[in-house]
C-alpha cells in the first residue's frame, strides 16, 4: 500500500491531479493484478541479449570504444537531491548498430520482432516504455489481431508488406504515434544517424530510414538539413511488415526519471549539423538567448513581461523555437554563449552549441535532470532556477504547470552567469 501511495504522489507531483485520475485505475490494474500482456517481457530481448543475438550471427558493428564524462554540481550553491546521485564520473559503453535478418514489424510503433518471435526492446529504451507502447498497439489493433501479428513468424505471415533494408527510426516518445516529441528526437534519434551511416559504409547496403507516419514538418526539415531526401526514408503506416535486413542502432534514451547518456553521438550530430551551415553563419544572432514557451500549452511564465524586461536589460534576445527552421536553430544555438529557458524541448537545441552556459527554469519545487545531464555531456556550465511557490502548503504539483519567476533571484542568477 505504501508503494501505491508513493506512486500516486509522485505522479501527482509530476503530472498533476487530472493525470492521476485518468491513469490511476489502469496503473493499479497493471501493478497489482496479473496482466496477460506483461508476459511479452519474457519474449523480449534486452540490450545485452540483443547484442549477444547479433554477435552470434556476425551482425553487429561497433563504431567507438565508449567514453567517460564528468557531471559537475550546478553553479547554484545548493544541489537538489534529484541531482546528488548523478554527480561524478560516468562511464559510457560503446555505440553499436545491429542487423537483424528476416525480422518483422508490428503496429503503430513498428515493434521489431526476430524470426524466432523475440521482441527487440532496444527501440523503446526502457521496460516501462516498452509496456506502454505495447498496450497502445493492442488498443489500436485489437488484442486478437495484435496477437496474430506478433506471433506469426515471417515464414508463416503471407500478408505483410515487404521491405529490403530499413533502419528503425520510428519514434516511441510523444503524445501518440502521430506526434513524435521534438526534444526526444533531437537528443535520441538524431545521433542514431551516425550508426546508420557507419553501417552503410561498412556493408555498402542501401538503407532506407523508417520514420513515423504523418511526419511533422520539423522532422522532414531536420532530415533534409542533414542531407537526406524523401527518397531516403519510408513513412511507416502499415500494420505489419517483413524486413530482410532490419537495422537497429543503439538507443541512448532520455526520460524525466532516467537518462542513458551518449556524449559521443551527440557531439557527432553537432559536428554534422555545423558542417551544413555556412562557416560565417547565414545571419548574425545574439550570443545571449532566451528560448520561449509562451505559445505552448504548458510551463509558461506567468509574469513574463517582468522577465522580458530583465532579459532586455542584460542584452538577451527572445526566440520562439517553433518559428525557426532547422538551419536557423543550428545557427542560433551554435553562436550562443548563454542559453536561458524553461525546461522542455525549447532548449533541446543546446546540442548544437559548442561552448555555452545554460540556465534551466523549473516550476516551483520541481526538478528534471535531462538537460542537466545533457549540459554536462557537452561540457557546459549549468544553473537551475525554480519558480516561486504558489501552493507551498499542498502536495499538489506538476512539472508541467505554469511558473512565476522571482525577479530578484532571476537577476542575481543572470549576474552570476555573466560573471563566471
Amino acid at each position: 500500500m505504501d508503494s501505491l501511495v508513493n506512486d500516486a504522489k509522485s505522479a501527482w507531483r509530476r503530472e498533476g491531479l487530472p493525470y492521476v485520475v485518468k491513469n490511476g485505475p489502469e496503473h493499479l490494474i497493471q501493478k497489482y493484478s496479473p496482466s496477460w500482456y506483461s508476459l511479452f517481457e519474457y519474449f523480449a530481448l534486452s540490450r545485452e541479449e540483443l547484442v549477444s543475438y547479433c554477435k552470434k550471427r556476425g551482425q553487429i558493428w561497433y563504431y567507438d570504444s565508449g567514453t567517460q564524462f564528468e557531471i559537475s554540481p550546478p553553479l547554484n550553491k545548493e544541489v537538489p537531491k534529484e541531482y546528488e546521485d548523478l554527480i561524478g564520473t560516468r562511464s559510457i559503453g560503446p555505440n553499436f548498430v545491429c542487423e537483424v535478418s528476416n525480422a518483422k514489424l508490428v503496429g503503430p510503433y513498428a515493434i521489431p520482432i526476430t524470426s524466432n518471435r523475440n521482441i527487440i526492446k532496444e527501440t523503446f529504451g526502457t521496460s516501462g516504455m516498452f509496456q506502454s507502447r505495447l498496450r497502445k498497439t493492442l488498443q489500436q489493433l485489437g488484442k486478437t489481431k495484435s496477437l496474430k501479428l506478433l506471433l506469426d513468424t515471417p515464414a508463416t505471415d503471407q500478408n505483410s508488406t515487404h521491405y529490403n533494408t530499413v533502419a528503425h527510426l520510428v519514434v516511441r516518445h510523444g503524445p501518440n504515434y502521430d506526434n513524435p516529441n521534438y526534444g526526444h528526437w533531437i537528443n535520441e534519434n538524431l545521433p542514431q544517424l551516425q550508426a546508420i551511416e557507419h553501417y552503410k559504409e561498412s556493408t555498402g547496403e542501401n538503407v532506407k530510414l523508417l520514420i513515423n507516419r504523418n511526419p511533422p514538418s520539423w522532422l522532414r526539415d531536420i532530415l533534409e538539413y542533414m542531407g537526406y531526401s524523401s527518397d531516403d526514408w519510408i513513412v511507416w503506416n502499415k500494420q505489419s511488415a517483413i524486413v530482410d535486413k532490419l537495422i537497429i542502432p543503439k538507443l541512448s534514451y532520455i526520460h524525466s526519471f532516467d537518462v542513458d547518456p551518449n556524449p559521443l553521438g551527440k557531439k557527432w550530430a553537432r559536428r554534422q549539423a555545423l558542417k551544413k551551415t555556412d562557416s560565417n553563419h547565414s545571419h548574425s544572432v545574439s550570443d545571449r538567448i532566451f528560448m520561449s514557451r509562451q505559445n505552448g500549452g504548458r510551463r509558461k511564465i506567468k509574469n513574463f513581461q517582468e522577465v522580458k524586461k530583465k532579459l532586455d536589460e542584460f542584452g538577451f534576445k527572445i526566440y520562439r523555437p517553433e518559428n525557426l527552421s532547422t538551419k536557423e536553430e543550428v545557427d542560433l544555438f551554435s553562436q550562443a554563449n548563454i542559453i536561458v529557458g524553461v525546461t522542455g524541448s525549447n532548449i533541446a537545441g543546446i546540442m548544437f552549441s559548442s561552448d555555452a552556459k545554460v540556465m534551466e527554469i523549473f516550476p516551483h519545487n520541481e526538478y528534471l535532470h535531462v538537460y542537466y545531464t545533457l549540459s554536462n555531456e557537452l561540457g557546459f556550465e549549468y544553473m537551475y532556477l525554480t519558480g516561486s511557490g504558489e501552493r507551498e502548503d499542498s502536495d499538489d504539483g506538476s512539472i508541467h504547470r505554469d511558473i512565476v519567476v522571482d525577479i530578484e533571484e532571476f537577476e542575481e542568477y543572470l549576474i552570476d552567469l555573466l560573471e563566471k
